[in-house]
């Protein structure tokens, strides 16, 4: 097979009809990664080549035959895949993902005569597969099939509805008829949800089975005379007390408890990778979930570097890190991939099991005697005391790795790494000066 197109020509519409067999022509600029190939037996194919986001191993992805798929359609999917890739997503598990999903929903098609086989579970597929994933519309005229965007627009907030109902609607309700669930049903599974201490869970499980409901309500999967429970049981827990969403948080800790906080952390009966995890936050102001899933490729320990490739804001960064915080990292093990994996499967812990742990303790009246506080409101106080210690407020948004607002964001592009990695020193030497060396 010969590689043509060494010139970095854009693949055009008439090159790719005038392709001969066994020539390959490669796209360029933002197309980088599109490959169009004729075979032997004349059929031509549309391919997305990339490396896997973290094994670097070569792959491919077809994208559809020509001239049934159009160049311009082939390139609109590349974009797609590219953005799903540096999402860190590879575009072939997703697929091969989705193809379960679909294979799944033809076997447990829901039989609308019988409503008894309609489960929990096919509900929330129904759910997921038709209304929060993205999705192909039925055939149009033209026996195009065209891309519905789902409900959530990023595919991490996909993948976390998805978690969201698996994890405790399928996992409690999953094999009961959707047709008999009722209020106490449902308030039973939201009261164990807040027994273990999450609310604000309870609160998203209880929004997100509500849709599900609504939805099958709307495509006639449920009869007429069903009533929605989760209305019902919304307002019960009100009057019970229960506030099921967040409230904006205004908690930091002064320098008095940081001291004592830093005095009882070592000690205290969080399991430790948990405890090495709420350090780094306080020494970087990095977010809990990045701490809990940094790997040790991503560590440059001689130019005092972190790498992020994935972010909550999608823009990769790198966090400097303090002579502190490299003397606490070069305390940890490197036996595994990550720096702070669970002693159970060496694979990073999820993110729930801080709060989990923190609501354990203050249960059996384990936790630090201060005002609640949370993983971030740890990331919160570094933000604080930098304003503090007279920050200036942009390098402060910087270290945090907070996007920046409005045209500022469209123009400066610029991440003041230097001006970071002297405020981080600056902010580690005044936890050293709290009297708790850290």
């Amino acid at each position: 097979m010969t590689t043509i197109n060494s010139n970095k020509k854009a693949l055009t519409a008439l090159a790719v009809d005038k392709l001969t067999a066994g020539v390959t022509l490669t796209d360029t600029g933002d197309y980088i990664g599109l490959r169009v190939t004729k075979g032997k037996t004349g059929l031509t194919t549309f391919v997305y080549r990339y490396r896997q986001p973290d094994t670097k191993k070569l792959k491919q992805i077809k994208l559809g035959n020509y001239p049934q798929t159009s160049l311009a359609e082939a390139r609109s999917r590349l974009i797609v895949l590219k953005a799903m890739r540096a999402s860190g997503i590879d575009p072939i598990e997703e697929e091969q993902h989705n193809q379960k999903i679909k294979a799944a929903k033809k076997i447990a098609a829901i039989d609308l005569v019988n409503r008894d086989s309609f489960k929990v579970k096919d509900m929330v597929d129904l759910y997921l597969n038709e209304k929060v994933f993205d999705h192909l519309s039925e055939p149009n005229r033209k026996g195009k099939k065209v891309k519905i965007a789902g409900s959530r627009k990023q595919l991490k907030g996909q993948r976390e509805v998805e978690r969201t109902l698996y994890s405790d609607v399928v996992r409690v309700l999953g094999n009961i008829s959707a047709a008999a669930i009722g209020v106490k049903d449902v308030k039973s599974l939201i009261q164990e949800i807040i027994n273990r201490g999450a609310v604000v869970q309870a609160g998203n499980v209880l929004r997100e089975l509500d849709l599900s409901i609504r939805f099958a309500i709307a495509r006639e999967r449920l009869p007429e005379a069903y009533l929605n429970p989760c209305p019902t049981v919304k307002e019960t827990m009100k009057d019970a007390g229960y506030k099921l969403t967040s409230n904006a948080k205004k908690r930091f800790l002064t320098n008095d408890e940081i001291t004592l906080w830093l005095e009882w952390l070592p000690s205290s009966k969080f399991a430790p990778s948990i405890r090495k995890i709420l350090k780094l936050v306080l020494l970087t102001g990095c977010r809990s979930g990045e701490a809990m899933n940094v790997a040790w490729k991503y560590i440059n320990l001689d130019d005092a570097t972190w790498y992020l490739a994935e972010t909550k804001t999608h823009v990769e960064r790198t966090i400097q890190l303090s002579t502190q915080a490299v003397n606490f990292i070069k305390t940890l093990s490197n036996d595994t991939p990550y720096l702070f994996p669970s002693s159970r499967t060496n694979e990073p812990m999820e993110q729930k099991q801080i709060s989990q742990q923190a609501f354990d303790l203050k249960m059996r009246g384990l936790m630090l005697d201060i005002p609640s506080w949370t993983a971030h409101d740890i990331r919160r106080t570094v933000r604080t005391g930098l304003s503090k210690l007279r920050c200036p407020s942009d390098i402060a948004e910087a270290v945090l790795g907070h996007s920046k607002k409005g045209i500022e964001g469209v123009y400066n592009l610029h991440q003041y790494e230097d001006e970071c990695r002297e405020w981080l020193q600056i902010w580690c030497n005044h936890l050293d000066s709290l009297e708790v060396k850290v």
